[in-house]
């Protein structure tokens, strides 16, 4: 990853230099100023390092976009390093990737070593742009990881759409609740004083009101431990494995996530396929872009079967991988030869499936929510309710 450093020089006349250069590391910076012939005074770390774009792996429009570009320069016979420069100037939102994979090309490195030195590219995207240069295909695997990253931001965007309704919804509740503690909950336990015999209701909610006011800083300690060691758990290998596993049973969700599953892998497998990379690599990669620490952990397992000789379709079904159509699929795909077609064609159904699955999740979360929030509100107003009918009943 190139390294902004802010230097102060001197030249053979004695005239002070100040300016930045970009170098993966002090070393080669110190060296590129020198070879300049400049006698370094000082030379640091820029302090906007820390803030910078390189830090941080491109979101996947974003790649798809600059996949695409520069696809369009290769096939157009424009050098990558000419076409690098005009995608700077003009595309605000990949300067810096564009600046950054320049400095390793006007080194000589290769493209793929380029990339890699930002980064800011995802490991995929690398490897199959360095199988694209020893093939020759560059432009049309850089195509492919195009319209590969452009659906991958599809889902992804329709996946947090569906999370937003319930987020806003699940913010709202807690508004509720501290709007009732803060506001609602003093006054009811002053005109409740003189109340003999609260109904239970009443009772639970103001005690449990209480309780959280009388407490409020261990209770917000407790979270914050209760995060940091579930976060310590969740990293733990064999957890993170069951838990994914058990997420793939869930009511509703369990199925959307397989379908998001089965259309990742088809639609990666089938990219695989077509840019020549070998079935051995592809599950490889594929296992790390999956997003499933189980169904990894099982694609590894078939990955060791095929090695010693079994088939794709059949390695995959003794793991219990997939679906019965997907596993149908793949085997016809590799008895007839034209494997990659039926990847294309899995994809397809797929993508449909995703599409009616998180559509069919979205109506399902709405009312779910809203009935979640009717029964807190109606519980609220049932335990206010009560106790005021009591002392009406004992006035009259």
């Amino acid at each position: 990853m190139a390294i902004k450093f802010v230097y102060k020089a001197s030249d053979e006349n004695f005239k002070i230099a100040k300016g930045y250069i970009e170098e993966q590391s002090l070393e080669t910076a110190t060296q590129g100023l020198r070879e300049k012939g400049l006698k370094i005074i000082y030379i640091k770390k820029s302090l906007k390092e820390n803030l910078k774009l390189g830090e941080k792996i491109l979101k996947d429009e974003d790649i798809a976009s600059f996949s695409g570009q520069v696809a369009i320069v290769i096939s157009t016979g424009v050098s990558i390093i000419k076409g690098l420069e005009i995608i700077s100037h003009q595309d605000k939102k990949l300067k810096k990737a564009a600046e950054e994979v320049l400095i390793g090309l006007r080194k000589g490195q290769t493209f793929a070593s380029s990339m890699r030195a930002t980064g800011i590219f995802p490991k995929l995207l690398i490897d199959m742009v360095y199988s694209g240069e020893l093939s020759g295909n560059l432009d049309e695997v850089l195509y492919n990881m195009e319209s590969f990253y452009r659906r991958e931001a599809q889902v992804k965007s329709k996946i947090k759409g569906a999370a937003i309704y319930p987020g806003i919804l699940f913010m709202l509740t807690i508004g509720m609740m501290l709007f009732f503690n803060f506001f609602i909950l003093t006054k009811l336990t002053d005109i409740f004083s003189d109340v003999e015999n609260l109904p239970l209701i009443t009772k639970v909610i103001l005690g449990a009101m209480n309780f959280v006011n009388k407490n409020m800083i261990f209770i917000l300690i407790g979270i914050v431990l209760l995060l940091i060691l579930l976060n310590y758990i969740l990293k733990i290998p064999s957890v993170k494995i069951s838990i994914d596993r058990m997420s793939l049973n869930l009511p509703v969700i369990g199925e959307v996530k397989k379908n998001v599953i089965i259309n990742r892998f088809s639609r990666s497998m089938a990219i695989f396929t077509k840019s020549a990379v070998p079935i051995i690599n592809s599950l490889e990669s594929v296992e790390q872009i999956i997003e499933n620490k189980y169904i990894g952990y099982k694609i590894n397992v078939a990955k060791g079967e095929i090695i010693n000789g079994i088939s794709i379709g059949e390695a995959l079904e003794r793991e219990g991988l997939f679906d019965a159509l997907t596993i149908q699929m793949i085997k016809i795909g590799e008895e007839t030869g034209m494997l990659e077609e039926m990847f294309f064609k899995l994809t397809d159904i797929y993508d449909k499936k995703v599409e009616s699955n998180i559509n069919k999740l979205m109506t399902l979360v709405e009312p779910v929510f809203t009935l979640i929030i009717g029964l807190f509100v109606g519980i609220i107003i049932i335990a206010i309710a009560m106790p005021i009918l009591q002392m009406s009943n004992g006035i009259n």
